[in-house]
């Protein structure tokens, strides 16, 4: 997988059993399809399998009798067959040297290559979650086509669950696609240790300790985007504490990549789990996904997730992370203390509705608190909805949907602390 001079980014056997897989499936003829999870490192994977010259001989005999090509459909332009033509047609000028373009079809280019130097081609492609986002079944049907006259051998990657029901239900148009799928999981404690030692011994000449490593480890899970992040941290901030190391602007991004990277189906998922909610059938394919990927584990009879810093992010997510607090008279929005973002009066009024959340606070006690000595003649409801739009304005400036402050006609307003947007 590397040179001697190398530390392996995942043990030998690992990487090994990750493209076992695709290289069986490349020799007997078949389109292999690899799921991913988000985020994951199968272009680096797939890079390392081109270096890997052993496992090549090991799997594909006359390793020298293929020629690999890489695109992606989310960089490629690529719209139709026609666009998918001439992209593998310039890629393989790219890998050869010599243009390929030929007034013959596209399949009598290949044939014409393969007899004059001897190659089968292997086309490597990624992104192959556009073509069913896009709904392109003739994309699948070419892939299909070409595969079945032997034209090149397919290793197709999609980030995406080909299991779930809206993928089965465009996939079923093209019913003769049917590829030998191959999961990209989480990796194990072992790996993430060794990505650890390569990353901190070979990239950046750094040392992190034991308790340490086990700590991001334990957090991260077998995220090697999260643990990199964690370290690429502890590089720049030699002196951050634990929680700093899991809790900075990059970290977030990177869990927000991951987060976004789910789909709604498996997005809900984690939700119920994490408000300990039922699940329904319709869940299963997003479960079985979830299992098959590691980012779920089962005790018992109970579900885990095992990633705990994506456990955070999506308590953050839910709650939108704007928690109102109280102590010692002074306002608080997530620990933060804000107080000086409100007047006097506004403080009061906000006071009373992080005591009585989710309750009606009547008009008449808002004018309680906005004009405590006032026997009423010299205030309106015009004035009261006033201050109120001057709060949401401020809600607004620090983050927080104004939506959480409800007007109730006639009687008040209610404040929902903890308001789903999901």
């Amino acid at each position: 997988m590397t040179s001697k001079n190398q530390i392996p980014a995942i043990l030998p056997e690992t990487f090994e059993a990750i493209v076992s897989p695709w290289l069986t499936g490349i020799t007997r003829g078949d389109i292999v399809a690899v799921m991913s999870y988000p985020a994951s490192d199968r272009q680096r994977r797939f890079l390392n399998l081109l270096d890997d010259i052993q496992l090549q001989k090991q799997y594909l005999g006359n390793h020298q009798g293929y020629l690999w090509i890489s695109m992606d459909f989310r960089v490629d332009p690529i719209d139709d067959v026609t666009d998918l033509e001439e992209t593998i047609l310039r890629k393989l000028a790219q890998s050869t040297h010599v243009s390929h373009q030929s007034t013959t079809s596209f399949q009598n280019t290949i044939k014409a290559f393969e007899k004059r130097h001897h190659k089968k081609i292997i086309l490597a492609a990624f992104g192959c979650e556009n073509i069913i986002a896009t709904r392109r079944s003739s994309l699948l049907i070419w892939f299909t086509t070409i595969c079945r006259q032997d034209i090149l051998r397919m290793l197709l990657f999609f980030e995406a669950n080909l299991l779930a029901p809206d993928a089965l239900a465009f996939l079923g148009r093209v019913p003769a696609f049917q590829p030998r799928i191959s999961i990209l999981k989480l990796y194990k404690e072992t790996d993430s240790r060794q990505f650890i030692l390569r990353m901190c011994r070979q990239e950046w000449n750094m040392k992190v300790s034991e308790m340490f490593q086990t700590q991001i480890i334990n957090q991260c899970g077998g995220v090697f985007l999260l643990i990199k992040e964690a370290l690429w941290h502890l590089r720049d901030h030699p002196k951050a504490t634990m929680p700093d190391v899991f809790d900075h602007l990059e970290m977030h991004m990177n869990l927000a990549s991951l987060w976004h990277g789910f789909s709604k189906p498996e997005q809900n998922v984690f939700v119920k789990l994490i408000k300990t909610e039922e699940m329904t059938t319709d869940d299963q394919p997003s479960l079985d996904y979830l299992f098959a990927t590691g980012f779920l584990v089962r005790n018992g009879h109970t579900i885990r997730v095992t990633v705990p810093l994506l456990v955070s992010y999506i308590k953050h997510i839910v709650s939108k992370g704007k928690i109102f607090t109280q102590k010692g008279g002074v306002l608080f929005l997530d620990g933060v203390p804000v107080d000086a973002y409100f007047s006097k009066k506004e403080r009061d009024v906000m006071k009373v509705f992080i005591s009585r959340i989710k309750t009606i606070v009547s008009r008449q006690q808002i004018a309680d608190i906005l004009w405590p000595n006032d026997d009423g003649d010299h205030y309106s409801d015009w004035a009261i909805d006033s201050h109120i739009s001057r709060i949401r304005s401020k809600l607004t400036k620090l983050g927080v949907d104004t939506t959480l402050l409800e007007t109730k006609k006639k009687e008040g307003f209610i404040f929902h602390q903890h308001k789903e947007t999901l």
